[in-house]
């Protein structure tokens, strides 16, 4: 069933995610902050703060990010920092969420990433929790209600937390698991990540690694330049802490003997 406003023609079901209960398009902040207290999602605090809790995850987990390897970004992802996943994987990890969504209920939320319409990312982000639509429509930019109805999202992004790759794949899949056949790591770790061009899975409660995409249209880190290797600060500081030489002074760069003489 469908609420809210939206695209009639960029439905969720004309998306390829069919079956899912109530989907509730584009709501705004009231809206969703009495939605997630209705399901139980947090309590509010003095002066009408939403709180919630992000259960035990609460940080970031680079492991758990793969970037699909397909040859539009074969050349320009750094893959020696970030784990790959084959174009197959990814059907496989994405056929199962699906399949995990059907009847369930979704709030989707409808926004710009960037402000200048030539290169602003037009956003699709779907998550299983109320909270979640709140927190993205405060980190990205939103559109006016008659916006909406010409809104074509060009890249969505998939939030569902409560899929588990051990329960919701197939048993054919998973007696292929290799650790597991979505190419993630292993069941007991099912937080995922794939990030192909136009689609971003996330299984996570913690809205902080639900992200949107960068405005520079680049998903993963750059590949960084190895022409000259960069020091830490933690050994730069130990050896301006004692500069028994004028060798060390000079051959620490410049731009850390401001950094670490102004801090020590």
């Amino acid at each position: 069933m469908t609420n809210g406003r939206v695209n009639p023609s960029q439905r969720l079901e004309d998306q390829g995610i069919a079956g899912a209960g109530h989907v509730y398009y584009n709501l705004n902040e009231p809206a969703l902050v009495e939605a997630a207290l209705k399901r139980g999602e947090g309590t509010l605090g003095q002066g009408g703060a939403f709180l919630v809790s992000t259960g035990k995850h609460t940080g970031r987990s680079p492991k758990d990010k793969f970037v699909v390897r397909t040859p539009s970004v074969e050349d320009s992802i750094w893959w020696d920092n970030n784990a790959p996943m084959t174009p197959e994987a990814f059907d496989r990890l994405h056929a199962d969420m699906l399949a995990h969504m059907k009847g369930r209920d979704f709030f989707v939320q409808d926004l710009y990433a960037g402000a200048d319409p030539e290169h602003r990312l037009d956003v699709r982000m779907v998550t299983e929790l109320a909270w979640h639509g709140l927190f993205i429509r405060h980190l990205l930019r939103r559109p006016e209600r008659s916006e909406l109805d010409d809104f074509i999202p060009e890249f969505t992004i998939v939030n569902c937390p409560s899929f588990r790759l051990a329960t919701a794949m197939s048993p054919r899949a998973l007696s292929l698991a290799t650790p597991d056949s979505s190419g993630c790591r292993a069941p007991e770790r099912p937080r995922s990540r794939p990030i192909p061009r136009a689609r971003s899975l996330a299984t996570t409660s913690m809205a902080g690694r639900t992200r949107a995409p960068s405005t520079s249209r680049a998903a993963a880190t750059p590949r960084r330049s190895t022409s000259r290797p960069r020091p830490s600060r933690r050994s730069t500081r130990r050896r301006i802490a004692s500069p028994r030489s004028s060798r060390t002074w000079s051959s620490i760069p410049r731009r850390w003997n401001w950094i670490s003489t102004t801090t020590a």
